[in-house]
Order: C-alpha cells, then structure tokens, then sequence
C-alpha cells in the first residue's frame, strides 16, 4: 500500500487521477498526502466514506432503520438513492429542526438496526455518553458503526481537553482542530483515541466490538482505513 501511495505522489500533485475507467478527485482538502480523506469518486465520496460502503455491503445490507449523524450530505444523499434504508439523519445545530445531541438522542429504546456515526465521537467531551446512547437506541442483534481518529499504537485514550465546571474549554495539549463544513475555524479534538476505546463499547452493553481495516489500490481506497463496528 505504502508503494503505491509514493508513486502517486511522485506525480506531483494533479488535481484528478484515472484509474481503472474511473476518474477520482485528489486534492479536496489541498492536502495531497491525506489519502484517507481525499480520492474522491464521481459521487464526491472519500477513500473513507466508500470504504464504509464495503463494510455496509459486507456486512450490514439487510438492515432497515438507520440512523445517521448527518443531513443532506453527499454520504447520506447517496445511502438514500442506493440503498433501501428508512434513514433518519440529524445535525449537531440547536436552531435545527433535525438538532440532535449525541449525548441526549430523542429516540425510543431500540429504535434503529444500524446508528452511523463518523468523525463524531473525538468532538464530544462526555464521548462515554453518546456510546451508552448508541447502545440505547440500537436494537438487540442491531449495529453501530463509526469512524474517529484511532491510534494503533496507543493503548490508552490520550484527552486532549476538558470542559471545566465553568464550561470553559481546559487544554492539556496544543489544541487541535479538524475540518468542520459549518465552522470556518474547524472543530475542537477532545481525544486522540487508543485501544481502550473498544472497551468502552464493551462497557456500553455492546456484546461484541471489532476494528475494521481494509484499503483497496484498484478503487483508491488508501491511507489507514479503520471503522469500529459494535454489536448489540
């Protein structure tokens, strides 16, 4: 994999790359090396996000209720169209109609068979919460699938910054912020997340949690791929 990433960089840095009759964006974040974000298909998904797509293909396609973190994206748009999913999205946006908070779902018990969830859960300083949530509104045998900055190599969850009893943010480390399509200034990183994360899907009620890795050089699926997926 890491061969095939450098001769795509010895291109220099093009703006589209054809591989295979397709025809994939590579610059989307002006960030050439993050292959992980970039590589983008003709329906404007990620190396990420098709990667999910496998996974869903694999293993979760004979699902029904879903529940998605976002709204009107190009993810949730092509879920509509392809899949047949009774979706429902939300946003992180109290002025919202669809507002929803992680830590506080509004759904009844065991209401979806999947909950999908990407790059939430490092935003979220009460992060064990939203996970006992998932587990709440998922049904028994249902699924939660996530993505979320992971490191391999740590095995304890490193937190970045609390929220002191005033609310105010208390930064242990260089704040970190991650791209954000509502906020110009992007978004805090409260954890850069180890091994025992797993653990607290365990914790949760979550009777099996497994890390799911894959990259596909045919289909510019690159970079370290890795999604938890939690079993009810």
């Amino acid at each position: 994999m890491r061969q095939f990433e450098n001769k795509l960089r010895q291109l220099g840095q093009p703006d589209y790359v054809r591989l295979n009759g397709s025809t994939y964006q590579m610059n989307l974040y002006g960030k050439y090396d993050n292959f992980r974000e970039s590589c983008l298909s003709a329906e404007g998904l990620s190396s990420r996000l098709r990667f999910s797509l496998q996974i869903i293909d694999n293993y979760l396609r004979s699902v029904t209720e879903v529940y998605l973190t976002e709204h009107d994206t190009r993810y949730h748009r092509f879920l509509a169209a392809n899949y047949d999913f009774n979706i429902t999205s939300s946003l992180f946006n109290s002025d919202h109609p669809l507002h929803q908070d992680m830590t506080g779902l509004t759904f009844a018990d065991e209401s979806f068979d999947l909950c999908i969830s990407f790059e939430d859960l490092e935003h979220i300083p009460d992060y064990k919460k939203a996970i006992q949530e998932l587990y709440r509104v998922t049904r028994k045998k249902g699924a939660a699938l996530l993505s979320t900055p992971f490191w391999v190599d740590k095995q304890k969850t490193v937190t970045r910054a609390r929220i002191s009893d005033d609310g105010t943010v208390n930064h242990l480390l260089e704040p970190e912020y991650h791209g954000d399509p509502l906020r110009q200034e992007g978004i805090l990183s409260f954890y850069d997340f180890g091994w025992d994360l797993l653990e607290d899907f365990k914790r949760a009620g979550f009777s099996e949690t497994s890390l799911v890795l894959g990259y596909d050089t045919t289909k510019l699926i690159l970079e370290q791929q890795l999604f938890i997926l939690a079993i009810r």
